[in-house]
């Protein structure tokens, strides 16, 4: 089997750098991000708290199968993209396999396909 490397960053800029570096390659190695909700929330309220992680969570929270914010989760990106299977619909998954345009990815580029596709990046 092909090496797999693991490697973990603390700083934006660090996974910046090292999904530079993996561009630079001649083929295009599956790559995995587990980041924060901070980060990657599209929902318009939690983008303007303080607590983002919290709020993003309390946004998507249903209270006996009625969202506490409108909607079946309280959040149009999360709704549309467990509506449409994304990713896992096989027309969206060949967009993270090997080869495709974001097999290699960072932060950044999982938000603007997330607004792009109004989909949930996390």
């Amino acid at each position: 089997p092909p090496p797999r490397v693991v490697w973990i960053a603390r700083t934006h800029e660090q996974i910046q750098h090292a999904v530079a570096e993996l561009r630079r390659l001649p083929y295009r190695p599956l790559q995995a991000l587990r980041i924060s909700r901070e980060r990657l929330c599209l929902h318009p309220f939690v983008q303007r708290t303080r607590d983002r992680a919290t709020a993003c969570e309390m946004a998507t929270m249903t209270r006996h199968g009625v969202a506490l914010g409108g909607g079946l989760s309280g959040c149009e990106h999360l709704d549309h993209a467990e509506a449409i299977g994304y990713p896992n619909e096989p027309s969206q998954r060949s967009r993270f396999e090997r080869g495709g345009p974001l097999a290699v990815h960072d932060i950044e580029d999982l938000v603007a396909e997330g607004a792009a596709t109004l989909t949930c990046p996390y």
